[in-house]
């Protein structure tokens, strides 16, 4: 992974992926081939999916890897940071995470504005 390799942003991406699509942790499973267990394991933090299931999981929810690593994982990431306790995250680092939050939430709707004008541009299906 290049944006994040931080258990806890892992740990809420899978939950957020998860969400995206309202689906109980069998559903996302099932989508995406893994065992039931394996989602309750990621989510709770006690095991660390690995980026093949990351990737699957991900498809599962409709969305690209590459979307996921370039702005998803950013925000999680950043906002965990600013979410923190003042006493764990120094001014430096809330500052660093709030410009990371900003670039990030850029990206995702730069993703999210391209790909919506991709749909315009398709002909509509016959």
């Amino acid at each position: 992974m290049e944006a994040s390799d931080d258990p806890e942003d892992l740990k809420l991406l899978v939950r957020i992926l998860r969400f995206l699509r309202d689906w109980d942790q069998a559903e996302l499973a099932a989508a995406a081939g893994v065992d039931v267990s394996s989602i309750s394991h990621y989510e709770t933090g006690r095991t660390v999916p690995p980026r093949r299931t990351l990737e699957r999981l991900a498809a599962a929810a409709g969305l690209p890897m590459s979307f996921v690593e370039g702005s998803l994982l950013p925000v999680v990431s950043a906002a965990r940071t600013l979410t923190a306790p003042r006493s764990s995250a120094s001014d430096g680092a809330v500052e660093e995470s709030a410009a990371a939050l900003g670039r990030a939430l850029s990206a995702a709707a730069r993703s999210a504005l391209t790909a919506f004008l991709g749909q315009l541009r398709e002909p509509p299906e016959s």
